[in-house]
């Protein structure tokens, strides 16, 4: 009998641990957004396209739809594009932050059919700096509350242009000249004068003569 005790409870224990053990199942989210910037490296004052991709991992019908994109407070919304249906507002949504960012907001009044993409331009800062990020989510709604995608962040990098690039070349004019090849100017317009000089002496000589 005790010995029946005994193999039951290792039994359970051995079922328990099991069950404690097992990796715990994941469910996607129901919708997810993708983000693509282009230039992701770009120079102060450029424009970047950023196109966003929404999509559906879930059965339901979604009522509403939105995203919500925050940019540096140094960039402003110029225009977006979208395929159909057409998202509101027409002009796309920008407010600024209590951190001086700004958000982008987008929306669907027609719910359109997933995946959807659409892109929007922006006018980047003059005075943009180093590593930067877009972050955003997408809002949405079933039949309840409102319910909100996972955070993508999508990092882009401001860069200073090259050190001289855009001034006028210092080379006197001889831009793509190799140095020798300056110098060598140099020496044969010497001798061009010395000659010069030379053939005037000759000629008071034969005159004198």
């Amino acid at each position: 009998m005790r010995n029946r005790q005994l193999i039951g409870a290792a039994l359970l224990m051995a079922l328990l641990g099991g069950a404690l053990g097992a990796p715990a199942q994941t469910t996607a989210p129901a919708v997810t957004i993708q983000r693509v910037a282009v230039p992701a490296v770009y120079t102060p004052g450029q424009i970047i396209d950023v196109t966003v991709t929404i999509t559906k991992n879930d059965s339901r019908d979604v009522t509403a739809i939105a995203v919500v994109d925050t940019v540096p407070g140094t960039w402003t919304l110029q225009n977006f594009s979208a395929t159909t249906p057409a998202m509101r507002p027409a002009s796309g949504l920008e407010r600024v932050n209590a951190d001086g960012s700004k958000n982008l907001e987008f929306f669907y009044i027609t719910i359109p059919a997933f995946p959807v993409m659409f892109t929007y331009r922006v006018a980047t800062g003059l005075a943009d700096t180093g590593p930067l990020s877009i972050s955003g989510l997408a809002k949405f709604r079933f039949s309840a509350g409102q319910e909100e995608s996972p955070v993508v962040v999508t990092p882009v990098i401001a860069t200073a242009p090259s050190e001289g690039e855009g001034e006028p070349p210092t080379d006197g004019g001889c831009t793509g000249c190799s140095q020798g090849t300056k110098d060598l100017g140099v020496t044969l317009g010497d001798l061009f004068v010395s000659a010069l000089a030379l053939v005037t002496l000759l000629a008071l000589s034969r005159h004198r003569g």
